[in-house]
């Protein structure tokens, strides 16, 4: 508690005035500019606002940082939410989904007319291994030529 008193006292006005900015930042629900938003929404743009709200963090009273990596969080998420790249990254689906959607949509049962065929009992044949026991007879009634 004394820590609190702390905070509040003449000499830390300033980190007073940062509080309330946080505060007012992450619970107003504040967009974020879209131009800011491309900006933050880069890996070197969360490495600069992380590096800021660690330096509040070593500076300033615990309290004051705690809030500010809370507040580089919620910034972070937000510019990520106002880009797109949070719903590319979280609601889109990737390509390993879609072909596991798809391997699952064509999973077809067989069918009763595959279910007969692989049942049918397999044709055999007797192949006749001599000479056939007929032959061939040309009907003279039929205006035919012979080939």
């Amino acid at each position: 508690m004394q820590s609190v008193k702390n905070l509040f006292k003449q000499d830390n006005i300033h980190q007073v005035v940062v509080v309330s900015i946080l505060m007012m930042y992450i619970l107003l629900d504040v967009k974020t500019p879209d131009s800011l938003a491309e900006l933050v929404d880069t890996i070197y743009g969360q490495i600069i606002v992380l590096l800021g709200a660690l330096t509040i963090f070593t500076t300033f009273h615990p309290i004051v940082g705690v809030l500010a990596l809370y507040a580089a969080y919620v910034l972070i998420t937000r510019s990520s939410e106002s880009t797109g790249t949070y719903a590319i990254n979280h609601i889109m689906p990737s390509e390993d989904k879609k072909y596991d959607e798809m391997i699952e949509s064509n999973n077809i049962p067989h069918t009763l007319e595959e279910e007969v065929v692989t049942n049918m009992v397999p044709v055999v044949r007797d192949v006749a291994t001599g000479e056939p026991s007929y032959s061939p007879v040309l009907d003279s009634s039929i205006d035919g030529s012979f080939l």
